[in-house]
């Protein structure tokens, strides 16, 4: 398909899992909102603009706009993916004249010894299927709280990051949530009980990812 196409499927897809992370958090953001995020900024919060920073954040590691992931192996270099070794979160007396930061914010609960045990964690995995080395990284980086406690947008980023590092179809992210109804995440069972919901997980989205695409196709190439 022509590259323009291409990239904006790409986004589309990108923004309808962000959408869903998002959704797993108990924030209600739709993807065509996330898309004019950036020129409709009227009648916003400063909670919101947070929001909305984090799903920037999100937008660009999913498109593969800006930094790529290669797998973090320090704490350092996770703080590095997640885009916040520049900046240090504002204190009160500046917070008034913070406007918005190329990146998120710090979340509260980031720990780098939790990093570092992931890292190692991961590093134990380099030769397991890339689909089953998401699972881990989603449900590690939740484990070592890296991030905070209820965060979903962050694991789920660097899990569909992981899914798709041999992927060859020109996806930069696996689909991951979306149209899934939040199954992929249960937390019940053992490691292969999770890893098979997890799997079931990836199939609804993947699905719902092509669905979405053929009704798109379908929609700008019938007669009007």
């Amino acid at each position: 398909m022509p590259e323009a196409t291409r990239l904006a499927w790409r986004e589309r897809l990108a923004l309808a899992d962000i959408s869903a992370l998002l959704w797993g958090e108990g924030v209600r953001l739709r993807p065509e909102r996330l898309a004019l995020a950036d020129a409709d900024r009227l009648g916003r919060t400063g909670d919101e603009d947070q929001v909305i920073a984090r799903a920037g954040w999100a937008r660009r590691r999913l498109t593969g706009q800006g930094q790529t992931l290669a797998m973090p192996t320090s704490s350092d270099g996770v703080a590095q993916f997640l885009g916040r070794v520049a900046h240090q979160r504002p204190d009160e007396t500046e917070s008034a004249n913070w406007k918005g930061l190329p990146e998120p914010l710090i979340p509260a609960g980031f720990d780098p010894a939790g990093a570092t045990a992931w890292c190692a964690a991961m590093a134990g995995l380099d030769h397991a299927h890339p689909l089953t080395r998401s699972a881990a990284a989603f449900h590690l980086w939740r484990g070592f709280g890296i991030s905070a406690q209820d965060a979903w947008l962050e694991p789920g980023v660097v899990a569909a990051r992981v899914a798709a590092m041999e992927n060859r179809g020109g996806l930069s992210a696996m689909p991951l949530l979306a149209g899934s109804e939040h199954k992929l995440a249960g937390q019940g069972g053992g490691a292969g009980e999770r890893l098979q919901t997890w799997l079931t997980g990836l199939t609804g989205a993947a699905e719902h990812a092509q669905l979405t695409l053929d009704w798109i196709c379908l929609l700008y190439t019938s007669p009007s």
